[in-house]
């Protein structure tokens, strides 16, 4: 079965992480799709995301890394996805992440499964990491270990900005 985890991945975390690790146990192929909203200025530019995803994903033969535009739905039907997964971390994810369900299984026929963040990930999130940044802190409890000397580094040197 192919499944698709949607994110922004701006900047993707441990909990991102975590997530493809247990959809890989389970399912036959995992993308990992950071979808890029036009209309949106993301924190760090697409092509770093994908480049940041691609290297979380690496370790997990059955996972691949994508960054698309558009509907979740249009990709769904392009790539042949049989089910999207979302992460959530709790009450405040549920309410949105179910009516983006609902759009989806109306446009492309296709399920969403909810993946609960484990204990010690529930705030662990893009956002965060963000905040954490800007406010000149260390993030690397945040992120991946593959990723976070990178990000650091990176943060530190050229202060990679929002485009």
């Amino acid at each position: 079965m192919r499944v698709l985890f949607t994110g922004s991945f701006d900047p993707p975390t441990r909990g991102h992480e975590d997530i493809i690790r247990r959809l890989c146990e389970t399912f036959d192929e995992v993308r990992a799709v950071a979808f890029i909203n036009a209309q949106k200025a993301g924190f760090f530019p697409p092509e770093y995301r994908l480049s940041l995803l691609r290297q979380v994903c690496a370790p997990f033969p059955n996972a691949r890394a994508d960054a698309a535009e558009g509907y979740v739905a249009d990709y769904v039907l392009r790539e042949g996805i049989d089910l999207i997964v979302r992460g959530v971390r709790g009450e405040e994810d549920i309410a949105y992440e179910m009516q983006m369900a609902d759009f989806n299984r109306k446009a492309a026929g296709v399920e969403t499964f909810f993946v609960n963040a484990l204990p010690g990930f529930e705030h662990f999130s893009s956002s965060e990491v963000r905040r954490r940044l800007l406010s000149g802190e260390d993030v690397r409890a945040l992120l991946p270990e593959v990723i976070a000397e990178e990000i650091m580094q990176n943060w530190q040197k050229n202060r990679i900005s929002p485009r």
